[in-house]
């Protein structure tokens, strides 16, 4: 297993800063198509600046004749278009179009697994870091410096009081 910090100024903790900039602005638009058609909250959701997903088993009447079993507004019903346009607006005037994904900015940048190797992502710092026994791709080290084990584990350590003291200042 080994261990390391993303380097701050690198082209790749940039871009997934951004990716997770992006995610939160379409939760927040999410949120905003759930209140304008009056949907309601739900626990299974996807965040993708190409489609609106609402779990259907919340979904009642005229609401659920407007998805489709898998969750995604149909196009052929009234309520669909309205949602659909409504959220690809959103999508438009927040400028998230061409926004990626985090798996598809770490598969680019050959910080990706394969089948059976582990990647464990430590968040919730200012600094991120990774654990694994991939073998990264051939540049994927520019954006990475090796760390020990114990400079990992303080750096986990940090992150799990961040974490509960966030915890903390919210249940106060």
């Amino acid at each position: 297993m080994k261990f390391y910090r993303v380097k701050p100024d690198s082209k790749y903790y940039i871009a997934i800063l951004a990716a997770r900039e992006a995610e939160k602005k379409l939760l927040e638009i999410t949120q905003a198509v759930r209140k304008e058609f009056d949907l309601p909250e739900c626990d299974r959701y996807s965040i993708s600046p190409e489609y609106y997903y609402h779990d259907v088993d919340v979904l009642e009447g005229e609401q659920l004749k407007a998805f489709t079993q898998k969750g995604m507004p149909k196009k052929n019903s009234k309520l669909g278009k309205q949602i659909i346009g409504f959220y690809d607006n959103l999508v438009e005037e927040a400028n998230l179009k061409a926004i990626e994904p985090e798996r598809l900015i770490n598969f680019s940048f050959g910080i990706m697994r394969r089948q059976g190797e582990t990647l464990e992502r430590l968040n919730g710092l200012d600094t991120m870091y990774i654990k694994s026994d991939a073998e990264f791709r051939f540049g994927a080290l520019d954006y990475l410096e090796e760390i020990t084990e114990a400079e990992y584990v303080k750096a986990y350590l940090a992150a799990v009081e961040a974490k509960e003291g966030a915890k903390n200042e919210t249940q106060v």
